[in-house]
């Protein structure tokens, strides 16, 4: 956090790294494990910040805690799955590139995900979600679109749909003080 204080990565971890290159074209191997969870990683990286620091690599997760691992305490997670990365850039606004995570059997605010697919591209604080798909107990979550995350209001476009097996796997986030009324 100190070294990098953009990267927003937080916790200790042990494991192998394997680096070589020179700063802005290291090949990087790490297979860590921490409180947050396990996390591997394979590929280049460019750690100079002139240009934006880069990213293009693959890797896999499990019992990865996505909030412990940026440094907050909820929403609890068990996530599992593989992701493939090609970003460069130092900060939302300059983000550009591609980003795909698939899950496997995972477990989110102790609901559980049977599967999960998702392929953003990022360019100059636009968002652009080419799939993204959950199927959950509940039922299956999908979207697709462009979400503005610097810039002005106006760009949007993500649609979102949720098609809902049962509203029972949804009750807790539901308020009970809802009334339904017809005429």
């Amino acid at each position: 956090a100190r070294s990098y204080p953009l990267l927003p990565l937080r916790g200790s971890v042990s494991g192998p790294i394997r680096v070589s290159g020179t700063a802005p074209d290291l090949q990087l191997d790490a297979d860590l494990t921490g409180a947050a969870g396990h996390l591997t990683y394979a590929g280049r990286v460019d750690a100079d910040s002139v240009g934006g620091y880069g990213a293009k690599g693959s890797g896999a997760f499990d019992a990865l805690s996505a909030a412990l691992l940026v440094g907050r305490s909820t929403p609890q997670s068990r996530l599992a799955g593989q992701y493939d990365v090609d970003l460069v850039g130092d900060s939302l606004a300059t983000l550009a590139g591609a980003l795909s995570l698939r899950l496997e059997p995972s477990e989110i605010d102790g609901m559980r995900i049977a599967s999960g697919a998702a392929r953003v591209r990022f360019d100059q604080g636009i968002m652009q979600v080419d799939t993204l798909e959950l199927e959950s107990v509940p039922g299956t979550l999908r979207a697709h679109g462009v979400l503005g995350l610097t810039r002005a209001p106006g760009a949007d476009s993500l649609v979102v749909a949720f098609d809902v097996d049962s509203l029972g796997g949804l009750r807790r986030y539901l308020r009970s003080t809802t009334t339904l009324t017809g005429k």
